[in-house]
């Protein structure tokens, strides 16, 4: 075809091409906005029923609006989060502002926090700790709600510095409200402790477990039944790739409540149990609930230094704790808790524990020759 003919077909395509990249006046026609993209991520990432997670799922989906061709709109993220009644849509704006963080961001989230508390206050664990401080100590001094400023001392008990303290000391001295100064001291008390107790190099990155723990034992008790919240908690957070330290659930076992612990035996999983073998045998002498989860968390383990420590809780008085033990083993133990507990069989001071140890010889013998057959 020659040259000449090919002219008219030439001008038609870009007649047509240029009605797609150029309005009538001549400009190039803007792309996609923020708001469009935004509203596409939101329709596409599937609803989740936990709060919690579901915070976690729209954080993971933010990489999808730091786009290089879009600037990120923060004036519609504010009013997003300010004004929406979609409240996936209110912490989507939320999430893309704790990853832009900054200034803007802290203004929006104190005023979502201080507005619309339900809808805004969880977001501040997943941000920044810088960003964290800041909101925080503004909550906690400038806040009119209890609420709020309770909130914000929370927030600095898990993730606060020495500059973070003396905010805290100084606002103590003038809140009259009971409930608000308590939580302001054990929030000082809290920081006192890190920075007695944690290296100054690695209190940052134990701050960011101090947030992360908080958003597990939260979501945990968002379930009916707790056990099993913890169990799926930490299931989330290994699905996530959150690490944390031996260290830092070695202070939650020996410091936390029956949650607080199990929660942090959990999380430790079996590769990091096994370092926790000496605090959960000090914790099991412990006769309340965390003795019991100890006890359970070291029959669980198994291998020699669990077992030792367990044979130190049968004791001849202790009954009813013989008793839970014997149950542990019936459903957990091996070879090695069967001839743990046919020492105590035939032992005349044991008589009162004796059936339920046989019980549960037999239920261990039974269910390792059910494994094997198979």
């Amino acid at each position: 075809m020659s040259s000449r003919m090919m002219m008219p077909i030439l001008a038609c395509f870009l007649s047509v091409t240029a009605g797609h990249l150029y309005a009538g006046d001549g400009r190039m026609k803007p792309g996609r906005t923020f708001e469009a993209v935004f509203n596409d991520v939101l329709s596409n990432t599937k609803a989740t029923p936990g709060e919690w997670e579901e915070i976690s799922v729209l954080l993971s989906e933010v990489s999808k609006l730091e786009r290089p061709d879009i600037a990120v709109d923060v004036p519609f993220l504010r009013k997003t989060a300010l004004e929406s009644e979609d409240q996936r849509a209110v912490r989507l704006a939320l999430c893309v502002l704790a990853r832009k963080g900054g200034d803007e961001a802290r203004d929006v989230f104190y005023t979502v926090v201080t507005k619309r508390p339900v809808w805004g206050e969880q977001i501040l664990y997943f941000v920044d700790l810088n960003d964290v401080r800041s909101v925080a100590s503004r909550l906690v001094v400038e806040a009119q709600e209890p609420a709020a400023r309770i909130g914000g001392a929370n927030l600095l008990a898990a993730a606060g510095d020495r500059q973070s303290a003396e905010v805290l000391e100084k606002e103590i001295e003038n809140t009259t409200d009971a409930s608000v100064r308590r939580a302001m001291q054990i929030a000082v008390s809290r920081i006192d402790a890190r920075e007695r107790n944690v290296p100054a190099e690695e209190r940052e990155e134990w701050c960011r477990q101090e947030l992360r723990y908080e958003t597990l034992m939260r979501e945990a008790f968002s379930y009916r039944a707790l056990e099993a919240g913890v169990g799926i908690a930490a299931m989330s957070a290994a699905e996530r790739g959150e690490k944390f330290t031996a260290p830092f659930l070695r202070e939650k076992i020996e410091n936390g409540d029956q949650v607080t612990v199990m929660l942090a035996i959990a999380l430790a999983g079996e590769g990091k149990v096994a370092e926790l073998v000496d605090d959960l045998s000090s914790l099991a002498d412990d006769s309340g609930g965390k003795g019991m989860v100890a006890r359970g968390a070291l029959v669980r383990m198994g291998g020699d230094a669990a077992l030792e420590a367990i044979a130190r809780q049968i004791k001849p008085a202790a009954t009813e704790q013989n008793c839970e033990i014997a149950r542990l083993l019936a459903h957990l133990g091996d070879e090695s808790a069967i001839r743990l507990l046919r020492k105590y069989v035939d032992d005349p001071q044991y008589k009162e524990s004796r059936m339920e140890f046989k019980r549960a010889i037999d239920a261990i013998t039974k269910r390792l020759k059910a494994k094997q057959e198979h």
